[in-house]
């Protein structure tokens, strides 16, 4: 029989081990919500449960001016933008030169041209539509870039020519940023907010503007796709100045693809322009392409054969190849046969700010705001891999799991009583 200190020891231990186990923390769900105040800066491909952007909440894309890819991959089994919420890629391509717009190594040409003589304007970055040139009485500005990015590509936009002063000396004014790429692949996607990928405009300095970057890339694939917010794409201003005014930005690239949509159809509002370029031709309207197919079939993120339960299937985490059903169990603390948010998200660079500023076009000549500070509130869990069976609640393997936690607490606990014991006992 077991001394009293010692069964003392033994429940405290084995109290105590299911609680970490257990947390709430550890059965967190993955999902995003971004709140009212918030912004949380996204790149590359990340893969959530569900991802939701509240009234008032931003989910930004790092741009390259700032040290990002400009471009974000969105894998969800579902996908909510509120009214009043937004997913922002503006101004977060291809950067501005003193000289040509940034634009991708392949694609040079895309790049807005600077004025080619002193008090000249600079030509609009190319993308879906090709870049305007830049406005003179002479008509003498830096050329617009080609048109250059196609559907599968999901490229940024290329950046406006910077305009070239006539003050010997002065640093010629950068053209507009592109804007950047955003993909989202989930089951059901309903946007009653703003997703963005404007160009920014290019500035102005000495009378003479700088061209307007070019939009950039949004491209929806979903069983589900509804609501009634926007989708913009649009190229940026060119710089009015008083002697010249920079070329427009061409417009960017749309491309949805949806089984079911609002009963009364697409209600989206689709933005694809060109910048203005004052009194002269503005950039050339971009390129969509909208693909409803009742047939469409939902997509499997994960890869594991199993589809989204969010469109019929028996996945309700596709972001997660070894959860599913038929997958063969493993005695590792984990449920593998169903579904249930497992991960933190699989991102390369993950910042949540909330209450930071909205990120807004600026000025072609305003350099790249710093990152916001990250966020104070507790980040999502990175650690979690506890999974629980479809419905997504606590089932037997966890119960099993949580009595091997207790059997080795009692171990532990056995083991730490002995030697308080044998200390108390001292040496014979």
């Amino acid at each position: 029989m077991l001394r009293t200190g010692m069964r003392r020891a033994l429940v405290s231990a084995a109290l105590a081990a299911p609680v970490a186990l257990l947390s709430a923390e550890a059965l967190a769900s993955p999902s995003l919500t971004v709140k009212a105040g918030e912004e949380v800066f996204l790149e590359g491909t990340v893969s959530f449960h569900n991802v939701r952007v509240e009234a008032g909440g931003a989910l930004i894309v790092r741009s390259v001016a700032g040290g990002g890819t400009g471009m974000l991959t969105l894998k969800a089994s579902s996908v909510v933008i509120e009214a009043g919420a937004r997913i922002d890629a503006t101004a977060a391509g291809f950067a501005g030169t003193p000289t040509n717009g940034g634009a991708p190594i392949c694609c040079q040409a895309a790049a807005g041209q600077a004025g080619p003589s002193a008090g000249t304007p600079g030509g609009g970055g190319g993308s879906g539509g090709k870049g305007a040139n830049g406005c003179t009485a002479t008509g003498n500005g830096g050329n617009g870039g080609e048109a250059y990015i196609v559907l599968s590509s999901g490229n940024p936009g290329a950046a406006g020519g910077a305009a070239t002063l006539t003050s010997p000396g002065d640093i010629p004014t950068n053209g507009g940023r592109g804007g950047g790429a955003v993909t989202i692949l989930a089951a059901k996607v309903q946007i009653d907010g703003d997703i963005l990928a404007d160009g920014a405009p290019g500035g102005v300095a000495d009378g003479v503007g700088s061209g307007g970057g070019a939009g950039g890339f949004i491209s929806i694939d979903a069983s589900e796709l509804t609501g009634a917010g926007t989708l913009s794409v649009r190229g940026g201003d060119g710089g009015q100045g008083k002697s010249g005014t920079g070329g427009g930005g061409g417009g960017g690239v749309l491309f949805l693809s949806a089984g079911t949509t609002d009963p009364d159809g697409l209600l989206l509002v689709l933005d694809r322009d060109g910048g203005s370029s004052g009194g002269c031709n503005p950039g050339s309207q971009g390129e969509r392409d909208i693909q409803i197919d009742p047939a469409k079939t939902c997509k499997d993120l994960d890869g594991d054969g199993a589809q989204s339960t969010e469109c019929g299937g028996t996945d309700c985490d596709d972001s997660d190849s070894s959860v599913r059903d038929g997958a063969i169990e493993v005695c590792d603390g984990r449920t593998t046969t169903a579904t249930a948010p497992s991960t933190a998200p699989t991102s390369s660079s993950w910042t949540p700010a909330p209450k930071a500023r909205s990120a807004s076009p600026a000025p072609a000549s305003t350099p790249a705001p710093a990152a916001p500070a990250a966020a104070s509130t507790a980040p999502l869990p990175t650690t979690s891999s506890t999974k629980v069976p479809a419905p997504c609640a606590p089932q037997p393997l966890l119960r099993s799991a949580r009595g091997a936690a207790i059997f080795g607490a009692m171990a532990l606990g056995l083991i730490a009583a002995f030697r308080a014991r044998k200390r108390r006992s001292g040496p014979r």
